[in-house]
């Protein structure tokens, strides 16, 4: 699963390419969420080489049944203030390959619960995912792991720390 959104530092040009390469060695079919016509926009440019379903304006209760029905999520930004949606993955028992982007280190542990690789890099993004798709200790390590963290991150505690973010704590 990936989220496709139109704006460049998402990173979902380099999602498709990602998940091309992990379709030539394991066969997928793939859940994309867009947002507008940021999907179709980027296809002009990478081709999918995968069967997918397309999913746009999708309610959080749609969201989570996403999350929760896939085996991996990739987050493929260069930059985030915190990046909400490889925890939300984590929430729902989905194993998360994410991007070294910046604000997933307040709660991404690479190997504990999520597979960390450097921004605007298909290849490695693509042999991530291959290792939780054909690895299934990783992949229920990283589950477990993800289940734990996101347990720990309540609203109250997100807002603890962007106050004190703010603050300059």
């Amino acid at each position: 699963m990936a989220i496709i959104r139109g704006a460049r530092f998402k990173g979902g040009d380099v999602a498709i390419k990602a998940l091309n390469m992990v379709n030539k060695e394991v066969p997928i079919h793939a859940v994309l969420v867009s947002e507008g016509d940021a999907a179709e926009r980027i296809f002009r440019e990478v081709k999918p080489e995968f069967s997918y379903t397309l999913f746009r304006g999708v309610s959080d209760d749609l969201l989570a049944k996403l999350y929760s029905s896939s085996d991996v999520f990739i987050f493929t930004s260069y930059r985030e203030g915190f990046g909400l949606p490889p925890l939300e993955a984590m929430a729902s028992g989905t194993a998360v390959v994410t991007t070294d982007c910046g604000g997933v280190k307040d709660y991404a542990i690479n190997g504990y619960n999520s597979l960390i690789v450097p921004p605007s890099d298909p290849g490695a993004i693509a042999n991530a995912t291959i290792r939780v798709l054909r690895d299934g200790k990783l992949k229920e390590r990283l589950v477990e792991g993800g289940l734990e963290t996101a347990k720990k991150w309540t609203w109250d505690k997100v807002v603890d720390v962007f106050e004190r973010a703010i603050k300059g704590a």
